[in-house]
């Protein structure tokens, strides 16, 4: 596929449907950002002043020019499009696949499941709070959270309401 669609942050070109950079993990398909005298981190894609000489966030040094194979490409775990091995974030799906730079929210995921499943309405909680995140699958999972917790709320209300009538 030609790579002709060019990052505003780093100037990389990428494939055509690309929805992020498979450099530095900027968007794509957003607005052109004014470009300020900047320096991005090719480690973990930090924007830091241009004549900074490490990285304010990780301490990579910024004068040595990161390298890019772009030959070797694995599958994306999420999607299962092609990526750069080296690439912290798919540029087809936006998820991180650098688990360092992605905050998954199992434990939050799980412990929504369980609300919902044992209280029905609290479940509604940890739904809203999944759905605020900013990892797409979080966000899915806060949805089937959503429905879960509503039509088992649903279902135990009338359970509840008998079991408080017969104290």
């Amino acid at each position: 596929m030609a790579k002709n669609k060019k990052c505003e942050n780093c100037e990389t070109l990428n494939e055509q449907d690309s929805k992020f950079c498979e450099k530095c993990g900027n968007s794509l398909n957003s607005d052109p950002q004014p470009r300020y005298n900047v320096a991005n981190c090719g480690k973990c894609g930090t924007l830091n002043e241009q004549d900074s000489k490490f990285c304010e966030k990780c301490g990579n040094s910024l004068n040595s020019e990161p390298r890019y194979d772009m030959v070797n490409k694995v599958n994306c775990p999420f999607c299962g499009k092609k990526m750069p091995i080296t690439a912290g974030k798919c540029n087809h799906c936006g998820e991180w696949v650098d688990p360092s730079k992605d905050k998954s929210h199992e434990v939050e995921i799980a412990l929504g499941y369980l609300v919902s499943i044992l209280f029905g309405w609290l479940g509604l909680i940890p739904a809203i709070y999944l759905l605020t995140c900013d990892s797409p699958r979080a966000k899915k999972h806060g949805k089937i959270t959503l429905v879960v917790s509503l039509l088992l709320g649903l279902l135990m209300t009338p359970m509840w309401i008998t079991f408080l009538l017969l104290l």
